[in-house]
């Protein structure tokens, strides 16, 4: 009997690590360097994680793998739109409706919103995870807004800056400044986690979608290096993971 127990246990222990904790998109208009990065970033932190693309997001590898976390990298949000199309943003919605997290970066932040002003479209855009608007600032030329390395601030008494100073530089490749009403705040506990030093529009927000949590993030804070650079940004990794264990 002891013995049937140890093999049902060593399988199930098999079994569970096979499942990955976290879902990596890679589908086309992903940004190489966004998701290289976020790879060596997993694989350091030893993260249990497998890639997909729009096939198998539609097909149902949320609900078949059940992963912790779903992260949408930066690179181009309306090619995801296109690809993943209504299934696949509605499975996207149900996973963390019902308890999963999603983390999206640049691309990932504008496909999570319901709205979009600048770029590619100006109207209705994403999947709703965010009922307001991301606006892209560097598109729509406000001032101070910038391909590159840009200035943000920590929002003070958010556990998750702690210890990390007043502010910071982080890397901007169009990402979006976030826009909500109070009444969603307050349904959602939106909760702005930085800002543009500049503007001081929400540049990192966290929030509840259902059961599931979300994190949406302007800047590129998984790059600590890009191709034929010196390395950038040390500390965005721990930060980041930081980010990754609030949404386990």
């Amino acid at each position: 009997m002891r013995k049937l127990f140890l093999l049902v246990f060593v399988f199930f222990v098999q079994i569970t690590w096979a499942l990955p904790q976290v879902i990596l998109y890679e589908g086309k208009g992903a940004w190489n360097t966004g998701t290289d990065n976020l790879k060596k970033f997993l694989e350091f932190y030893q993260i249990h994680y497998d890639s997909a693309g729009p096939q198998d997001l539609i097909l149902g590898d949320l609900d078949l793998k059940n992963p912790k976390l779903l992260i949408m990298p930066g690179g181009e949000s309306w090619v995801y739109l296109k690809d993943l199309g209504a299934e696949g943003a509605e499975n996207i919605r149900n996973f963390v409706d019902q308890g999963g997290s999603y983390l999206g970066i640049c691309a990932g932040a504008f496909y999570a919103t319901s709205h979009r002003k600048g770029g590619v479209a100006t109207g209705p855009y994403g999947i709703g995870l965010l009922e307001g608007t991301a606006m892209d600032g560097t598109y729509l030329e406000e001032p101070g807004y910038i391909e590159g390395v840009m200035d943000f601030l920590w929002e003070p008494g958010s556990p998750l800056v702690g210890g990390l100073g007043k502010s910071v530089r982080m890397l901007l490749y169009g990402g979006p400044y976030f826009q909500f009403n109070s009444s969603e705040a307050q349904k959602k506990k939106i909760e702005i986690i930085s800002r543009f030093a500049h503007s001081h529009q929400p540049a990192m927000i966290q929030f509840r979608f259902g059961k599931g949590k979300v994190f949406l993030a302007a800047p590129h804070f998984e790059v600590k290096e890009e191709p034929g650079e010196k390395p950038l940004h040390d500390f965005t990794w721990p930060f980041l993971k930081r980010v990754v264990d609030s949404l386990f």
